[in-house]
């Protein structure tokens, strides 16, 4: 949030490995995001929108899983 973009010639695969233990989650082929920066999420839309105003979408094939790690963050 608020910083500029960076640039990196590492796959998103391969970021992704490296940040889901602290509270990263892929949910479509081209996002990577913060658990924590998430404001709202639309369920009929398959939408994620996070606090800088972004809003991203969410895979159908990752909808469960992302459902799992929010319910995660809610109990914990």
């Amino acid at each position: 949030k608020n910083k500029p973009a960076i640039v990196t010639s590492k796959t998103l695969g391969s970021i992704e490995t490296l940040l889901s233990t602290h509270g990263f989650f892929r949910c479509h082929k081209s996002f990577l995001i913060n658990l924590q920066c998430i404001v709202s999420f639309k369920s009929a839309k398959s939408q994620i929108e996070l606090i800088d105003g972004a809003t991203v979408l969410l895979s159908r094939a990752r909808k469960r899983k992302f459902l799992e790690f929010v319910d995660k963050l809610g109990s914990a």
